[in-house]
């Protein structure tokens, strides 16, 4: 028997030294013939055992060639025909999936057993490649063993006008193809119709003072036209996993400009995705070995098409639609209300269809988009001990759970680990929802059995969350230079809010090590080194922070806060060296102050409370540390989220 060679770090999710092994899709593509894997394990006595197990792995398909004709057309006027011949499989039938683009903006156009598709109309090809546009297209066979074919086209787009004006058509075409349900003809229409909504610049014969107007008027024709596409959308029912992609593609392609989906195609979008990932979840349980893309593939574009309703969520809160209610009346309150129910509705669908065939020790689920961001992990109860996740982008938060949860170590249940992260607050509709700025993000645990919720609250310890500022918040901090010479700096302080955290931050720019300081605060009056409310010591290894909660403030008012440089360390110049360099002790210190509060969302009364979590000291002006003593007091989930202002 030949040996070959497998890449464990590449192939597999879990590694070889785990209690479970999970291969990944495609894992197994580069070998071929007699597969032999052998499980050794050694016994707490040291005593060793092993069990193998056998499959033989078929060849892949064979290459063919593909054509597509004709080698030239337009967007919406032209129909393409995809033509292929030579495939051959020894795992008949073989599958047809042909999809336009690359990477993540590769468009799914048609998946099926035909080796000839007929009047495909064909999105825009790269304008600045001379309008080209790039096919794929991949022959599976039943076992998921597959081939790739590129090749490519030139595809003009057409602008609305002249869709309305020369192929007014293809409008109407959108209700025929959803009555007809030929869901990938209409998919691959509005693939088409979306990059027709660019926006054009005027005429240089229409005077500037007309621009706001004509604006105006294609804003209301791009809306008209991006309903009617989603109506077609969510009207067609699913079959297949294949039609699951083509649609949340679609729907992330009409709802990609905030600005033009109104809260009413907000609410149509999050029920047709409600219903596309119910379909996903039900649709891929029986989808082993099967051709067409795989259920984490497509539930990327459902979070996707959903990040994008977050969004126009948001756009149409800020803009107060006048087209719509208006955002402080109870309807359209309600209206916003059930949009954010349906986002969090998907997203809790699909957090079950990424996680429904994972075992423990895999590696973190992670899915970003601009507005929306999931990080999702199996583990065994007895490893939460101290857990941590986070997403993959630096603007992600994390959570830091505690050493002792009140979990049971011996549960043989697995538990699920969901953390969502929002750009931006989705319950922006809420009475005190304007207050909260930054990332929202929330943590829950389940029962990977029944998807239960976890209780976790009266905690000996607290959970930590680390939330990153927007970049306006902390760009909206003004720093103040300190006094180096062992003199008192002051400066004034006001606090508004009697529950907000002030914090107070020294940074030392270009310099190696902090001298260590004193700082004073006092109510309405000047503190000095004797008289003052609160006083605080940096020194080298205790941070430059000082974190005031709320409940430690005397109360509102005016505030003196004075820093004074230890004077044995002013009067040192060795600890103001860098490696290398000497640097000037004047001007190198600054001093912000900010407030800030952490905040959790309670369900019941639909409204954010700072009950329960308090600002840690690891707050900077770039991040916000949460302490938080439950996971949750109303459904044991936290959204949590946190307030800034300068002081």
């Amino acid at each position: 028997m030949q040996e070959q060679e497998f890449e464990w770090g590449a192939a597999s999710t879990t590694g070889r030294e785990q209690v479970f092994l999970a291969i990944r899709p495609n894992g197994l593509a580069t070998l071929t013939g007699h597969l032999v894997f052998r499980v050794t394990v050694t016994t707490s006595q040291g005593e060793l055992t092993f069990s193998e197990w056998s499959a033989q792995l078929p060849s892949r398909p064979t290459k063919g060639h593909c054509s597509v004709l004709p080698s030239r057309g337009r967007s919406l006027s032209t129909l393409f025909t995809v033509a292929c011949n030579g495939f051959s499989t020894v795992m008949p039938p073989l599958t047809y999936c042909i999809t336009a683009g690359q990477g993540d903006d590769a468009v799914l156009l048609n998946c099926g057993r035909e080796a000839v598709v007929t009047s495909i109309t064909l999105p825009p090809g790269d304008a600045v490649a001379n309008n080209n546009l790039d096919l794929t297209v991949k022959a599976t066979d039943s076992l998921g063993g597959s081939i790739f074919h590129k090749l490519s086209v030139i595809v003009e787009k057409q602008t609305i006008d002249t869709m309305l004006e020369d192929g007014s058509s293809s409008l109407d075409d959108l209700e025929v193809l959803a009555r007809t349900e030929n869901l990938p003809a209409l998919t691959r229409l509005v693939q088409a119709i979306v990059p027709a909504l660019t926006d054009t610049p005027p005429s240089p014969a229409e005077p500037p003072s007309s621009e706001g107007k004509i604006k105006d008027m294609k804003r209301t024709k791009h809306i008209e036209v991006r309903k009617r596409m989603i109506s077609a959308l969510a009207s067609v029912p699913v079959q297949t996993v294949e039609a699951v992609q083509q649609v949340s593609q679609a729907m992330s392609t009409v709802t990609a400009v905030p600005e033009e989906v109104t809260v009413s195609m907000q609410l149509s979008t999050t029920q047709a995705l409600l219903g596309l990932s119910d379909s996903l979840l039900k649709l891929s349980a029986n989808a082993s070995g099967r051709a067409g893309p795989g259920k984490e593939d497509v539930a990327r574009f459902l979070v996707m098409a959903t990040g994008h309703v977050l969004e126009a969520l948001r756009a149409s809160t800020l803009m107060g639609e006048e087209e719509e209610n208006d955002r402080e009346t109870k309807s359209g309150i309600e209206e916003r209300q059930k949009v954010t129910a349906g986002v969090l509705g998907t997203v809790d669908r699909l957090q079950n269809v990424l996680l429904s065939d994972r075992v423990p020790g895999e590696e973190v689920i992670s899915v970003s988009t601009p507005a929306l961001a999931l990080a999702l992990d199996r583990c065994k109860p007895g490893t939460l001990a101290n857990y941590q996740i986070q997403g993959t982008e630096e603007t992600s938060g994390s959570f830091s759970l505690p050493k002792s949860l009140p979990i049971p170590d011996g549960d043989d249940n697995a538990i699920d680990v969901e953390m969502v992260s929002f750009a931006n607050n989705p319950y922006s509709w809420s009475e005190n929802g304007s207050e909260v700025t930054g990332m929202v993000s929330s943590l829950t645990l389940k029962s990977s059995k029944d998807r239960g919720v976890l209780p976790v609250d009266n905690l000996s310890e607290s959970i930590e969350i680390m939330l990153p500022r927007s970049g306006k918040s902390a760009s909206a901090i003004t720093w103040t230079e300190i006094s180096a010479d062992g003199n008192l700096t002051v400066i004034a302080v006001n606090i508004t809010r009697d529950d907000t955290a002030l914090v107070v931050v020294v940074e030392a720019r270009s310099r190696a090590v902090l001298p260590a300081m004193f700082l004073f605060l006092r109510v309405d009056e000047w503190p000095t080194e004797t008289e003052y409310n609160l006083t605080a010591s940096l020194g080298h290894y205790t941070g430059h922070t000082w974190v005031i909660n709320a409940e430690e403030l005397p109360g509102l008012g005016t505030y003196y806060l004075a820093i004074k440089v230890a004077a044995e360390e002013a009067e040192g110049p060795e600890i103001w060296t860098t490696p290398g360099t000497l640097q000037e002790r004047n001007g190198s210190l600054f001093l912000a102050t900010f407030s800030a509060r952490c905040l959790f969302w309670m369900d019941e009364e639909q409204t954010w409370s700072g009950s329960g979590c308090k600002v840690g000291p690891r707050t900077t002006p770039l991040v916000t540390q949460c302490l938080c003593y439950q996971l949750d007091i109303i459904r044991c989930r936290l959204p949590c989220a946190t307030q800034h202002s300068g002081c």
